[in-house]
């Protein structure tokens, strides 16, 4: 028996005792968490529910349409003897104030009256959709055929592709569509300039631009053609 207690390791009973005290079965406890002292716990808690503040997006100032795009285009054009017929909108498409509006002027504007032009074009703004591009603008009616536009057109929209002549082409072409196609004039006198810079000069007949394909011409050139000068920076 001695002999059989040599030979056993010693760390076998010390096995057998440590098994008897926590068994194979035994799960430990969790590991309970360090009490937080009074004078740590709002710090504690402050770091778990109080987050860092979003901060809010700036949302970028909206872009003006593409340029190209801003010209090729044009206002509908106002039918002004179905106004002048129609108490309401025969197609439903205009809103009634609006129409209300074009018929109370229509007499007025079909004679040619150019206090009844100021009232229509100060109410329809067809220039409100010039100002992405231009610093200022003025319309004003000369006679009962005859409107003139001014517009000074931002710097900052030149560009590789869109040189001086083409900004302020473009610019007064479409100014000219949007004129004629709310007034029945026959003309529209366009002055475009930039600021210390270059500056056009054209006046555009109602009936070259109701043959014009907008979307195959050039401003440049169908500026010229219409007797258009630009000038200071942009002679020939």
């Amino acid at each position: 028996m001695a002999e059989e207690i040599k030979r056993r390791n010693p760390l076998d009973m010390l096995y057998e005792i440590v098994g008897d005290l926590w068994p194979k079965d035994y799960v430990p406890p969790a590991a309970k968490e360090e009490p937080v002292k009074p004078a740590e716990e709002s710090k504690h808690k402050n770091a778990q529910t109080a987050a860092p503040a979003a901060v809010p997006a700036v949302p970028a100032p909206p872009s003006p349409p593409p340029f190209e795009e801003y010209w090729r285009r044009a206002d509908e054009r106002v039918e002004w003897t179905q106004a002048l017929m129609n108490p309401t909108s025969p197609d439903g498409l205009t809103s009634p104030d609006l129409w209300r509006f074009l018929h109370e002027h229509a007499e007025r504007v079909l004679q040619g009256d150019i206090t009844a032009y100021a009232e229509v074009l100060r109410h329809a703004d067809p220039l409100g959709d010039l100002k992405p591009y231009a610093g200022s603008v003025t319309v004003s009616a000369a006679d009962s055929d005859l409107v003139r536009v001014h517009f000074t057109a931002r710097p900052d929209l030149l560009t590789d592709a869109v040189d001086a002549r083409r900004l302020l082409a473009g610019l007064a072409l479409r100014c000219a569509r949007d004129v004629l196609a709310l007034l029945p004039v026959n003309a529209v006198a366009v002055e475009g300039s930039l600021p210390e810079g270059d500056s056009l000069r054209v006046t555009y007949l109602r009936d070259p631009l109701r043959k014009a394909r907008f979307g195959f011409i050039d401003p440049v050139t169908f500026a010229l053609e219409q007797g258009g000068e630009f000038i200071n920076n942009c002679e020939d």
